[in-house]
């Protein structure tokens, strides 16, 4: 029964571990988003600017 309960306990730390991995592989993932949002914002904005300067 002990046996069982410490091979139990065992998998539910190997998964948990995986989660926890491929949780920080998303938020790398949502961050490089996130950054790559960011540049083409200020990339528009600024052409926006540009334009408005143009008229």
């Amino acid at each position: 029964m002990r046996c069982l309960m410490v091979e139990e306990a065992n998998h539910l730390q190997n998964n948990l571990a995986a989660e926890k991995i491929r949780r920080g592989g998303d938020l790398r993932v949502e961050a490089e988003e996130r950054r790559t949002n960011l540049r083409l914002r200020d990339e528009q904005d600024a052409a926006y600017r540009a334009s408005l300067e143009a008229d």
